[in-house]
């Protein structure tokens, strides 16, 4: 609610002076996430503010001045001083390159698939971008999945500063390997990489930033590579911690104005030790190291001119690759998604090797989240996975006109709101709608996904998108259809592409713990969760065998059962009382006396099946696009 408040006040011209908000001892403290927004607000507030005042000065010296029509507008007022400059061209970006690794799975020497738990790098993308939109400086920064490959292009561009964020290992660096799949990549392999990029005997880098766990050893293995500076942020949770977003905020914030490195690793250290959210602050100093250790780091990183608007447009009008690339037709999973690592790699290399895949499962289960995710996954690695384009569409009975199905006519919505292709007038029929799109779709390789297909059942509409999918795999190369059912679509082949099913299971138990925690009003923060995950699944860690023991299948049962949305419907409608009677369920149920608190549960599994059922049924008489909210998203899911 304060946050709403501050956003929303933000807008008007009341809150333009409240650049800063102190929260000392402000209980419970902020989470990163709420931190993070909280900076932006401010942040948005100052950079108004500065902007009015540069404005007013730009008039003032222009008043002062006689007007030239040959002056370069971009460069003719300083944006720090309001003073006039002499016209000069533009230098070329310096170059910034954040490559993020987030493998799905790892396997096993017998060659079971282990899944990966998945970092969540919108928080320190946002962050990163936030630093240098306030720097406003002329850098440039490049977003891309970490591979070999990615590193060695990197390398090859001649970019000269990394950012490498990931999950890290005692012995190896973790990169992907283009598919989902973890890399194992160790020192030697590193260093033969890195001395194949030597340009004149000198390190491809000048700076790198390693944020991972067991961050060291990437970080001594660039300097052993040659690399100047280098620094360390080790990193042990899925989300950045307080300590480490405070760190990396004024750590990039100094470096983009030119501070020298080791006034920057100054600022960010001196940045945890003042912030009121970081717990032990002088044990979280411990997390970052600026190496080596004995060289001179008085030096600045970055020496880059400021510009009047970060990012800058390139001369054609575009903007540079710093511009966020962010593909607005894909929906965002719910909040809490977890626990579909193994699904996602799975469906994933279904979808590299195969035309046509259905997720399959039961309405709660999960599979337009599994999709919605999977599509962020491969959106964010175009550079790796080849995807030029992806079209989600969600089906619905909300048809403009009879006779066309609406999967189509929103696949047609969405390329004519994109400008691959024209609007057609209304008497259209069906046959150019669908000549229209394959004209497009010849000239691109691309995914297109259909939720729900299930929805069409009964109707004309799905033989005309059957027909539809026989012409895509008839008359196009690289296009590849996925799709999400309760049950397979029945064709067996479409011009010799067969239907590649997936079955869609529910959650094992501590990802359903992890759920329920998640979304539980119960629970307050990430230590009372963390708490009781340890108290409801301890003895499943390590342990795959306790996931399906007697248990373990009564905990789940009491939680919804592992199908995500009836545990989102516990979660929410679970009173205190029952709350503190599930603490204690584990040792109940041991000794046989939780009979009242399971009955109690099967009463609500009753009630959420009833409220899914009349949740479909609601759809299909409003034929409701898409569902409004993450809360409705995951009932719906």
């Amino acid at each position: 609610s304060f946050l709403s408040r501050l956003h929303n006040m933000s807008k008007s011209n009341v809150s333009t002076q409240l650049s800063f908000v102190h929260l000392g001892g402000n209980v419970p403290s902020l989470a990163p996430n709420q931190d993070m927004i909280l900076n932006e607000i401010l942040s948005a507030n100052r950079q108004r503010h500065v902007s009015t005042y540069l404005e007013e000065q730009r008039n003032a010296v222009a008043q002062s001045l006689e007007s030239d029509s040959d002056t370069n507008a971009l460069s003719s007022v300083s944006d720090i001083t309001g003073e006039p400059k002499t016209d000069q061209k533009m230098h070329p970006a310096e170059v910034f390159t954040v490559l993020f690794s987030a493998p799905l799975v790892w396997r096993d020497g017998e060659h079971a698939y282990h899944p990966i738990e998945m970092l969540d790098f919108k928080l320190e993308k946002s962050l990163l971008w936030q630093c240098f939109s306030e720097a406003s400086r002329n850098i440039d920064i490049s977003f891309d999945n970490a591979t070999t490959d990615r590193l060695q292009a990197v390398m090859t561009r001649g970019c000269k500063y990394l950012h490498f964020s990931g999950h890290g290992h005692p012995y190896y660096l973790t990169f992907e390997d283009g598919s989902g799949g973890i890399h194992w990549f160790n020192v030697d392999q590193l260093k033969a990489l890195i001395s194949g990029g030597l340009e004149d005997g000198k390190p491809p880098f000048d700076f790198v930033f390693v944020s991972a766990c067991h961050s060291a050893l990437a970080g001594h293995t660039f300097v052993e590579s040659g690399v100047p500076h280098v620094v360390c942020c080790q990193q042990e949770s899925q989300l950045m911690d307080s300590a480490a977003l405070s760190f990396t905020r004024a750590f990039y914030l100094a470096l983009a104005f030119g501070r020298t490195l080791k006034d920057s690793f100054e600022i960010g250290k001196h940045a945890v030790l003042s912030s009121a959210t970081v717990l032990k602050p002088d044990e979280e100093m411990k997390k970052f190291m600026l190496l080596p250790e004995d060289d001179s780091h008085d030096v600045p990183i970055f020496n880059a001119e400021e510009v009047p608007e970060w990012p800058l447009a390139q001369k054609n009008g575009a903007a540079n690759s710093s511009k966020r690339d962010v593909n607005d037709s894909l929906p965002a999973p719910p909040a809490g998604f977890l626990g579909r690592e193994a699904d996602m790699y799975q469906v994933l290399n279904l979808v590299l090797d195969r035309r046509f895949v259905n997720i399959v499962g039961p309405t709660g289960m999960g599979r337009s989240s599994l999709a919605a995710a999977l599509c962020h996954y491969i959106d964010d690695r175009k550079s790796t996975l080849l995807f030029d384009c992806i079209y989600f569409v969600k089906a619905t009975l909300n048809r403009p006109n009879v006779g066309k199905s609406s999967p189509i006519v929103s696949l047609h919505n969405q390329l004519v709101l994109s400008g691959k292709t024209q609007a057609v007038s209304n008497d259209a029929d069906l046959d150019e709608l669908i000549k229209e799109i394959l004209l497009v779709l010849k000239q691109t390789k691309s995914l297109l996904v259909f939720d729900k297909i299930e929805t069409l059942d009964g109707t004309a509409e799905a033989q005309d998108f059957h027909f539809f999918l026989g012409q895509i795999f008839e008359q196009t190369e690289d296009v590849s259809v996925l799709v999400t059912s309760n049950q397979s679509i029945g064709l067996s082949s479409l011009v010799s592409v067969g239907e590649s099913a997936y079955t869609l299971g529910p959650l094992n138990l501590r990802n359903t713990v992890k759920l329920f925690a998640f979304h539980c009003p119960h629970l307050h923060s990430s230590r009372e969760r963390k708490g009781l995950l340890e108290e409801l699944a301890s003895h499943t860690l390590n342990n795959r065998l306790a996931e399906d023991d007697e248990v373990s299948e009564k905990i789940k049962s009491v939680l919804g059962g592992g199908v995500p949305a009836k545990t989102f419907a516990v979660a929410y409608e679970m009173t205190v009382e029952e709350f503190e009677e599930l603490k204690n369920v584990k040792i109940a149920l041991s000794s046989g006396e939780c009979q009242e608190l399971k009955s109690v549960r099967e009463d609500q599994e009753n009630r959420d099946d009833i409220m899914i059922a009349e949740e479909i049924q609601q759809d299909e008489i409003v034929g409701e696009d898409s569902v409004s909210g993450k809360e409705d998203e995951m009932i719906d899911d």
